[in-house]
């Protein structure tokens, strides 16, 4: 389980190839979760938004960012050396 993190300029495209993702909306008051991503399926988090995550044993997924990629580093490099 996790936070998605929190990008101002980067849209993070999410592509499932095997397991399963749950999560749900940081952004919202209703903590009902979002649709469960199944392997084919893809999911797109915007710019400034943040979601909570259960990432299931077994899961791979591939990311995509789009945008000032360069500026997701500070956060990339602290979960690196804090939580790895």
């Amino acid at each position: 389980q996790g936070f998605s993190g929190r990008y101002k300029h980067v849209d993070i495209h999410k592509f499932l190839l095997a397991g399963q993702i749950d999560s749900y909306d940081l952004e919202s008051e209703d903590t009902m979760p979002l649709p469960t991503l199944h392997p084919g399926e893809r999911t797109c988090l915007e710019r400034g938004h943040a979601r909570g995550l259960t990432i299931h044993s077994g899961s791979w997924h591939l990311e995509y960012g789009r945008g000032a990629v360069a500026t997701t580093l500070p956060f990339a490099m602290v979960d690196t050396l804090l939580v790895s």
